[in-house]
């Protein structure tokens, strides 16, 4: 190899990882602890202002996600039913769903849409937020969707996942967070043996 095409082979070397560090580098979180939860906050799917603050809990679930187009079989709605399931069982638990489709569609939801997925996930249970500008994606330094957070009541991340998470895996670090929470749910599924005839 001539040392001209062993150079062009450094450079370009050079360029991809620069290329990388400098995505790895806008991705990293902008706000740390209460600054976190501060940042998840707009524009529900139902079409009304939310804000976290508004909505104290022990533990809180985010997970940044997909919802166009809705009915598509992806990681994101696999996610926010797992995420649904978590707040039903676990009241100590709050669940937020960020919409992330611009990191995976290059477009923001259109009117309707953010409704549309609320409903066709079965997402009472649970908030869906728009985040248009990306200002909740950009304080959790959020590059992918499906990414998951758990955090505690003082923002602080307990679990990060940066893809979809088994709901096996993701109660297993809520009843961590939870255990008194969660103590309280087996007991309640343990049924009492029937009652014997014999003495």
């Amino acid at each position: 190899m001539k040392a001209k095409d062993f150079i062009l082979v450094l450079l370009s070397f050079a360029t991809l990882v620069t290329g990388c560090m400098a995505q790895q580098t806008g991705c990293k979180a902008s706000g740390t602890n209460r600054h976190l939860l501060g940042a998840v906050t707009g524009k529900s799917a139902i079409g009304q202002q939310w804000s976290i603050k508004d909505h104290p809990a022990r533990v809180y679930l985010i997970s940044f996600v997909q919802t166009v187009p809705d009915t598509a079989a992806i990681d994101s709605r696999t996610q926010s039913l797992s995420l649904s399931s978590m707040a039903h069982q676990y009241r100590g638990a709050l669940a937020v769903l960020v919409d992330a489709s611009v990191l995976k569609t290059n477009r923001t939801p259109e009117d309707g849409e953010l409704l549309n997925a609320w409903h066709d996930w079965s997402l009472q249970d649970v908030a869906l937020l728009s985040d248009a500008r990306g200002n909740i994606r950009q304080a959790f330094g959020v590059c992918d969707a499906t990414e998951t957070f758990l955090l505690d009541s003082d923002g602080t991340v307990l679990e990060h996942w940066n893809s979809l998470v088994p709901t096996g895996m993701l109660a297993l670090a809520v009843e961590r967070a939870l255990p008194d929470e969660a103590a309280a749910l087996h007991a309640s599924r343990v049924k009492k043996k029937p009652i014997s005839l014999r003495d």
